[in-house]
């Protein structure tokens, strides 16, 4: 009996299975077929505008490639505009798309003038108005120029204002805290303009910064920032790095000898400021934007600039000049002859200048940031036309001053005369020249000038006659400088001369004649060379001759070097070896002082991935049997290079077991290895 219950049990609940299953078919066919019937016609539609959103994206892609890379083609050109056009209802629906509507506004935004367009200016100014009203917050910066370009400048800061608000918002509280208290510290005002008497005055500024979303993964992510900095005048360099935190603050300072306009180095992208002595400076950064290799290195998008100095800074970041090309200018000074090419450079001078008078119009900036502009764009088009007699390819000759003296010489090149006309036009009493990310490269230049640059041939007996001799040739280069209108007492061409003097390696001995020779090439009484000079003399370099100790570029160190300080340590920087020069040495001298000399020394060769591909690193070690190689992370390179002042992708150090450094220099060309056999 209780087995006959069991199974009638066991059929009630088959039954009940079947029904629930046979309701649930029958439920999902209903709703699929209710669905097909009154969804259906509405999804069809839907996923017919994606597929054509889809096309009309892959059709823009297309005519924006075409036409970026054919850049002076009238047809391409229209080709892309027509397709903007039909493209009006675009969508903002992920950061991709953003950034390819960024890029198109900014293409356009950059060469409408060259074809005369401003109807395409205007069409993508009203895409990007409908992403505004929708209050999305991606690559804002590029409307806010798109309105500033139109002319329209109360609705650009309208909307400038808008989003750093919004930004600002979405920070942490306890990091606007922080940064805010770190600028209330800062009680000094900013120069009013650049003709101060303070610009040279001397000082400590601060950057603390803020990099929001950056996740804290220090075995990850990149965790240092650093900047290059240079006195000019001693021409020496020196470099900054600070380390990230996790929360994502950082806080860098900077001794400055006067105001710069630089930038930071983050994860291999530029991120442009402009600061004074005294002064503290705000920065706040998206982790995105630093992330993304797509991102054009020469700019990051939206930063958001805190202190009495941030407008200013913003004003700057977003002035880039037409011609500012700098691939572009050595494509032309290898293939042109000197006055062809001079009449380009001085051609995109002027419409650089036209550029920033404009800009000045359309965003009201003050005096102050023009002048800096001002100088940014002489320093670099006037560079290129020094540059140009280093770069283009001249037969070299060399010609004696006197045909009874062979004791100076100057080269000679076949660039007509007139060439350097120019040199008369450059205003070399601006102080503001210093300020200029490329002034290096300018006076660099500038002091090898063929047709002023005499060379002092003399063997000198001793100290005394090799300062007589150097006197006649500095003489001689200001006679030569004069022929050319240029005044030898100007402020930029006297820093020639305070640069030679910190050339020599034997003034502490000989400080009287080495003061007697400044007096008798100095031709400039600005305080500042009176300083300087009288430092130099002294003895007080910048240069590193002990290693620093408790720093975190020192913590570094050692743990790269742990093991190797029991005796001399030779520290090579290397990087593929690309330059026949650089193969040659390490070939035919370091490689080899590393096995004769191993008893006496230690040998570390460092490189890191952004010098030297993994494979070539491994084959080379491998090959070359190195005893000690490493190729180490961005980031250790930043504090390594802190560490030895170094600006190059090179360098030779030699550092006893006291921390000493008995040599420093990019190669090892003038290094005898013969001197690790001593005990000094």
């Amino acid at each position: 009996m209780k087995k006959k219950e069991n199974t009638t049990h066991t059929r009630k609940k088959s039954t009940s299975i079947f029904i629930a299953f046979a309701l649930l078919v029958f439920t999902s066919i209903t709703a699929f077929y209710i669905d097909t019937k009154i969804h259906g016609p509405e999804r069809e539609e839907a996923n017919k505008k994606n597929a054509e959103i889809e096309y009309m994206n892959a059709e823009l892609s297309v005519a924006y490639e075409n036409s970026i890379n054919n850049r002076t083609n009238g047809e391409k050109w229209r080709d892309f505009i027509t397709v903007v056009k039909k493209n009006k209802n675009i969508t903002i629906n992920s950061y991709t798309s953003a950034e390819k509507l960024y890029k198109r506004a900014d293409y356009i935004l950059n060469n409408y003038k060259y074809f005369n367009d401003l109807e395409a200016l205007k069409i993508i100014t009203k895409q990007y108005e409908r992403i505004y009203n929708q209050q999305k917050s991606y690559f804002n910066e590029v409307y806010i120029n798109l309105l500033y370009e139109l002319g329209d400048a109360k609705k650009a800061q309208k909307v400038a204002a808008f989003f750093k608000e919004k930004k600002m918002s979405l920070i942490p509280k306890h990091i606007t805290k922080w940064m805010n208290s770190e600028l209330a510290k800062n009680t000094k005002k900013p120069l009013v303009n650049l003709n101060s008497n303070d610009f040279f005055k001397e000082g400590n500024a601060t950057i603390v910064g803020y990099i929001d979303y950056y996740n804290g993964n220090q075995e990850l992510d990149f965790t240092t920032v650093t900047t290059y900095l240079k006195n000019y005048f001693t021409n020496e360099n020196f470099i900054k790095t600070s380390p990230i935190e996790p929360d994502g603050r950082f806080t860098i300072k900077l001794p400055l000898h006067h105001p710069i306009h630089s930038s930071l180095l983050i994860n291999n992208k530029f991120v442009e400021f402009y600061i004074e002595p005294g002064q503290t400076l705000g920065i706040i950064l998206n982790n995105g934007y630093l992330l993304d290799t797509r991102i054009d290195v020469k700019k990051i998008p939206e930063i958001i600039y805190q202190g009495s100095l941030a407008e200013v800074n913003d004003d700057l970041s977003n002035f880039i000049p037409s011609n500012y090309e700098p691939y572009k200018f050595y494509e032309l000074a290898e293939k042109l002859d000197p006055l062809p090419f001079k009449e380009q450079q001085l051609k995109n001078f002027k419409e650089d200048l036209k550029d920033l008078e404009i800009y000045t119009q359309k965003r009201g900036i003050s005096e102050k940031t023009k002048n800096i502009l001002k100088s940014n764009i002489l320093v670099y088009n006037y560079g290129n036309l020094l540059d140009y007699t280093m770069i283009h390819p001249f037969k070299e000759s060399y010609q004696l001053l006197f045909k009874d003296n062979n004791n100076f010489k100057i080269k000679k090149l076949d660039i007509p005369d007139a060439y350097y006309h120019f040199l008369k036009d450059i205003p070399l009493n601006e102080h503001s020249f210093l300020m200029s990310p490329r002034f290096s490269q300018f006076i660099n230049r500038l002091e090898f000038t063929p047709c002023f640059m005499v060379q002092n041939l003399h063997y000198a007996k001793n100290v005394l006659e090799q300062l007589k001799y150097q006197t006649k040739a500095f003489h001689l280069t200001d006679s030569l400088a004069n022929s050319y209108d240029i005044n030898p007492s100007d402020f930029v061409y006297e820093m020639i001369k305070i640069r030679n003097l910190n050339s020599y390696t034997n003034i502490a001995e000989n400080k009287e004649k080495y003061t007697k020779y400044w007096q008798n090439i100095n031709k400039n009484e600005d305080p500042i060379f009176k300083k300087t000079a009288k430092k130099i003399i002294k003895g007080d370099s910048e240069s590193i001759k002990k290693l620093s100790i408790n720093t975190q570029a020192t913590k570094v160190f050692n743990k790269l070097t742990k093991g190797l300080r029991d005796k001399k340590l030779v520290v090579i920087l290397w990087n593929e070896l690309k330059s026949p020069y650089l193969k040659k040495e390490m070939y035919n001298k370091i490689i080899p002082a590393s096995k004769k000399y191993e008893k006496e020394a230690n040998f570390l060769f460092i490189t890191s991935p952004e010098y030297t591909s993994e494979g070539y690193y491994k084959k080379f070690t491998r090959e070359n049997n190195l005893k000690n190689s490493i190729r180490i992370s961005e980031d250790e390179m930043n504090y390594i290079n802190e560490l030895f002042q170094n600006t190059s992708m090179t360098f030779t150090a030699v550092i006893d077991k006291e921390d000493n450094i008995l040599y420093l220099e990019s190669f090892a060309t003038f290094y005898d290895f013969d001197n690790l056999k001593s005990k000094n």
